[in-house]
């Protein structure tokens, strides 16, 4: 099942795609963790071309980005909402991770993703994450949708 997202169409032919509601549409270079890794599974010589950006908040998107590097990724970066000593994450797996040459980026997410015409993934634009826990310490991000980040990507994996 291919990741859905909903399509806005803006200037010079690429869509701006957020996640969430009613008018849906997919795009080709998106996945979730669970479908990379199934399809990872049903197709062992399975590539990704191109440089990778995960986004999520715990060791999922570690293991996510560490597939698309055994998948052949020129380049795999993660990024997190939170800060790095909130991310949920043995300090292990971020050290395997980055000594795999993955970069990782903290206190950015509500990703909206660049499409190219052709339905392709070309990236990805991040809010700055002003607050990942509320007041009872359950995950309740807030953003700054003034304060952005924007990422090229050739695929992106949501985890």
């Amino acid at each position: 099942m291919a990741v859905q997202l909903n399509l806005k169409i803006s200037d010079g032919g690429i869509r701006r795609v957020g996640g969430g509601s009613a008018s849906r549409g997919s795009a080709r270079g998106a996945y979730s963790a669970a479908e990379l890794q199934q399809k990872i599974k049903d197709n062992p010589g399975f590539k990704l071309k191109g440089d990778t950006l995960v986004t999520g908040s715990d060791d999922a998107a570690i293991d996510a980005a560490l597939a698309s590097l055994r998948c052949g990724s020129d380049s795999v970066a993660i990024v997190f909402p939170q800060r790095r000593e909130e991310v949920y994450t043995t300090l292990e797996k971020a050290t395997e991770a980055e000594a795999a040459g993955i970069k990782i980026a903290c206190g950015w997410g509500q990703p909206t993703v660049d499409v190219h015409r052709d339905g392709r993934v070309s990236g990805a634009t991040f809010c700055r994450c002003k607050r990942a826990f509320d007041a009872e310490g359950e995950f309740n991000p807030t953003y700054d949708d003034a304060d952005t980040m924007a990422r090229y990507c050739d695929n992106l994996v949501f985890a």
